[in-house]
């Protein structure tokens, strides 16, 4: 294996390794001793990829945010309203996937969110973060607004459902309940949250989630 890939492999060992020990002792608990350990190297390896501590945390949310990120950034622009509609429900199922919503992967994101009043870097990246999602929801509301005449704010709509999948998060985190069951809650809570402004789009969505509606 050449040297740059050996180099790179390392390089991401040292950031899972990270974010394992993030998501089991918080950012505040975290040592290079940890990382090392759960490397399974030495904390020189680490520093000759990463001069500070510091260094290597802002490496590991850069690595956290990019992985959510290619789950639903890259989509075209659409101007059609059941375009529009499959990108949200198509959303809406990756803040839920289990990829996304895992105890460890939702530990690690309130870890760095209990840190932003105090570390700008941290607070800039999620901000934007944030603000790029919300944008993201907001334009695709928008062409549904705009087909069904609704008086309603797409704005407000995206910043609603935004607080609503944090807020669930953290609700998760701290009950425990992050099972299969505990994430279809999650979506149906998101649903019910648009059919309120959308029925006609989203309300089978949200009546598929609901137990027992079926019967």
């Amino acid at each position: 294996m050449p040297r740059a890939v050996r180099s790179s492999v390392r390089r991401q060992e040292l950031l899972d390794a990270s974010l394992t020990v993030i998501a089991r002792k918080g950012i505040s608990g975290l040592t290079l001793a940890d990382v090392a350990a759960e490397a399974g190297c030495s904390q020189g390896i680490i520093n000759f990829h990463f001069c500070t501590k510091e260094q290597l945390l802002l490496a590991a949310l850069d690595a956290t945010l990019a992985d959510y990120e290619d789950l639903w950034l890259e989509r075209p622009e659409v101007t059609e309203p059941a375009t529009a509609a499959a990108e949200i429900r198509a959303m809406i199922r990756a803040d839920f996937h289990p990829r996304v919503a895992s105890r460890n992967r939702i530990a690690i994101w309130v870890a760095f969110w209990a840190e932003t009043p105090r570390v700008g870097a941290y607070r800039d990246r999620c901000a934007a973060l944030k603000q790029r999602y919300r944008q993201a929801v907001t334009n695709l509301l928008t062409v549904l607004v705009r087909a069904q005449e609704a008086k309603a704010d797409p704005a407000v709509i995206a910043e609603s459902l935004n607080a609503l999948i944090d807020g669930w998060c953290i609700h998760a985190l701290v009950t425990g309940k992050i099972g299969a069951s505990d994430r279809e809650r999650g979506m149906l809570a998101c649903f019910t949250l648009l059919a309120q402004f959308f029925p006609a789009i989203f309300a089978g969505d949200r009546d598929r989630l609901t137990p027992g509606a079926a019967a």
